[in-house]
């Protein structure tokens, strides 16, 4: 007898965002080798994560609203789809990404989410708290925001062995990594954001004065591990992930007066306050990050609208 050939399923994520969400604006984009599929966001704050989560140097694996997964609330059983998974310092990660105002001032929302940690404690489950205040931290956010543009480029063998022959016995600044090794700024950029050079993350790039090296000679990547730990909110969180109730009032305080104050104001600070600059050069074709139409962020109603004509007098 034949056996019957049986078809492997295909990866489905737990929830679509596009179709669940269809009110809201939602986005994503397929990263080759840390995404099986496209990593979806539906929020500023879950936009940031996904450029920030791809730069890192710790993250092998993102998954973006995967499973659902059970945790008892007020004795009842309750569903909780985690926001990412991630494979990193640990396997499997569960992230939460939040607005500290809108975790921490809602009795409601922290309960829950407490709830949550527990559950996820109680069975050896890694969980982790993300939020708006460690994401948009300075200078790392305007680092994040310049580098994210350039993961999906290539670097040709040439250009990249000439790079790491140029930093083979000690840093440089751009500017000298450029004339020594015949590069453009798009190619640093792209070195730095493909993880073969790195500079210290806690300054901003500039051309003339950042120095770049080697990996861990001495400068590091950017690690996930260090931004879930990064500001005052750090340890704070690292406790309600436990399933901790904080009792840090001068925190809880805090939480409601934290401002994006670094931002400034203009249209596009909802969406992260992109800065549009010249592109260096255009993409080449195998360097475009695919997106299915239907998870594109033009699927929002109404920007296909049709303006009205105008009429003359």
């Amino acid at each position: 007898m034949r056996k019957k050939n049986k078809l492997k399923a295909k990866p489905k994520a737990a929830r679509t965002l596009v179709e669940c969400s269809p009110h809201r604006t939602t986005g994503g984009g397929y990263y080759k080798g840390l995404t099986e599929l496209d990593a979806e966001y539906e929020s500023p704050n879950e936009n940031n994560a996904i450029d920030t989560l791809v730069l890192c140097h710790d993250v092998h694996k993102i998954a973006s609203q995967p499973i659902e997964e059970p945790y008892e609330y007020e004795g009842k059983i309750c569903h909780y789809t985690p926001d990412f998974i991630v494979d990193t310092f640990v396997p499997g990660l569960r992230l939460e990404v939040k607005s500290v105002a809108n975790l921490l001032n809602h009795t409601a929302s922290l309960n829950k989410y407490l709830a949550i940690a527990r559950a996820y404690h109680q069975r050896g489950v890694s969980f982790a708290f993300l939020i708006d205040a460690q994401l948009e931290a300075q200078p790392r956010f305007d680092n994040v925001k310049l580098l994210q543009r350039y993961v999906s480029s290539t670097v040709p063998p040439e250009v990249l062995e000439r790079a790491l022959r140029a930093l083979h016995h000690h840093p440089l600044t751009v500017t000298e990594l450029q004339a020594r090794a015949t590069l453009g700024l798009v190619d640093v950029w792209t070195l730095i954001a493909r993880q073969h050079i790195c500079f210290d993350w806690s300054q901003h790039l500039d051309r003339h004065t950042t120095m770049v090296s080697l990996p861990n000679q001495p400068f590091g990547g950017l690690q996930l591990g260090d931004i879930l730990r990064s500001t005052r909110f750090g340890d704070f969180l690292a406790e309600m992930a436990l399933g901790r109730r904080a009792t840090d009032k001068r925190l809880m305080a805090d939480a409601t007066s934290w401002r994006r104050i670094d931002n400034p104001l203009e249209p596009w600070s909802f969406v992260g306050s992109p800065r549009f600059t010249a592109p260096l050069r255009n993409l080449r074709p195998e360097e475009c990050i695919p997106r299915s139409p239907q998870r594109r962020r033009d699927f929002a109603p109404g920007i296909r609208a049709v303006p009205p004509r105008s009429t003359d007098c």
